[in-house]
């Protein structure tokens, strides 16, 4: 028997104390329990207490919530999908393992092997200030699989879809012409990052890239959305992560461009530079024929757990602002289309205010000197 606890950041300020619990009795069985956000440095208190205190999680009892030292409910049903979606959204701190045998006797369940493994984190305890036992076996955790194990088990209680292939994908883009510096520094300030949190946390939704393209263009950068529909495309619920930006470079032959993929930690770890040249040369051109090949190689090798889609209203919480990281792309991108226009979105409005269409005249190649023209 298994006992792990693990911290699920949110942001730099809360999270979630999550543990999990592996039976092994000829098979495996998975158990879940999860606190309300709370502070990361209380979470050491749930190993501090007493060795009493462990005895329900770590000898297999029922446990349906525990007081100690504050709630911890068990994950169950839809609460178990919010839990996976949120392992997806950070990379996790592995706290601790316990480790028993419990063997049946007439006198009751008896513990041999006792063993626990703590991780060397700044907020957790020692092993000397937990009062154990000479019984009990001591070591120091190695916390490089735990998060795939934990996607693994849940994944072995969840009947997850598989990513369909009519299933429209929106990768949200925005772009700009530009040639002045100082991108990285704005897309590093805090209302700029809490605007692209919002937008990962609805990446299907307008209302927030509308307010993503405001707060650039309150800190001088002016950004169009123009997301991109991408049809039976692998690993949805990975591109669905990423918010991209296409700098256009007005000054180049041709048409050169430089970007950014803000994304949250635990898809930043999959941008390899090969990974990123393919997303730039099929996200980057607005004609589909100008798209290079590559693309869904470089997706395949992805982990399994990007397959599905992301579920919508499952996470326990949106991610924060200081969850986001931004990956620059390295050179610049050439999408080898000399008559691409400024991105411009017009949208019209009745004479009741009400909204009666958009037209995206970025679709329309446009000469200098051209006045804008709408196709019908």
């Amino acid at each position: 028997m298994t006992t792990r606890y693990v911290w699920v950041p949110h942001g730099t300020s809360g999270g979630w104390l999550l543990v999990h619990r592996s039976v092994e009795t000829g098979g495996v069985s998975d158990d879940f329990w999860i606190t309300g956000e709370i502070a990361p440095e209380d979470a050491s208190d749930v190993l501090k207490d007493s060795a009493e205190g462990w005895a329900p999680l770590v000898l297999g009892e029922q446990v349906n919530f525990l007081l100690w030292p504050y709630v911890l409910t068990a994950v169950t049903g839809r609460q178990l999908r919010k839990v996976r979606e949120q392992l997806l959204l950070t990379p996790v701190r592995p706290l601790a393992d316990i480790r028993v045998t419990v063997t049946d006797t007439p006198d009751g369940p008896e513990v041999s092997s006792p063993s626990i493994i703590l991780a060397d984190d700044p907020f957790m305890p020692g092993h000397d200030d937990l009062h154990l036992t000479p019984e009990w076996e001591r070591g120091s955790l190695d916390a490089s699989t735990r998060r795939a194990e934990l996607l693994t088990a849940i994944a072995g209680k969840l009947s997850l879809p598989a990513a369909d292939p009519a299933h429209v994908v929106v990768v949200n883009r925005f772009v700009a012409r530009s040639g002045r510096d100082g991108l990285d520094e704005v897309l590093a300030r805090r209302s700029v990052r809490a605007a692209i949190a919002a937008l990962l946390a609805e990446p299907t939704q307008d209302e927030p890239r509308e307010r993503l393209a405001d707060e650039l263009l309150r800190h001088g950068w002016q950004f169009d959305s123009v997301p991109v529909m991408l049809g039976g495309e692998p690993k949805p619920g990975f591109l669905e992560r990423l918010v991209f930006f296409l700098v256009l470079d007005p000054g180049a032959a041709g048409s050169a461009a430089s970007y950014r993929i803000a994304t949250l930690p635990s898809s930043a770890a999959l941008l390899d530079p090969p990974l990123m040249a393919a997303l730039a040369g099929y996200l980057g051109p607005f004609d589909p024929a100008l798209r290079t090949t590559g693309f869904r190689s470089a997706l395949a090798v992805l982990p399994p757990e990007w397959d599905p889609p992301r579920e919508r209203g499952t996470h326990l919480a949106p991610p924060a602002g200081d969850e986001i990281v931004t990956v620059r792309g390295a050179g610049t991108v050439d999408l080898s289309d000399p008559q691409i226009a400024q991105i411009h979105l017009v949208e019209l409005f009745d004479s009741q205010g009400l909204p009666r269409g958009k037209f995206d005249l970025s679709a329309i190649p446009m000469q200098p000197g051209d006045s804008p023209r709408v196709k019908s």
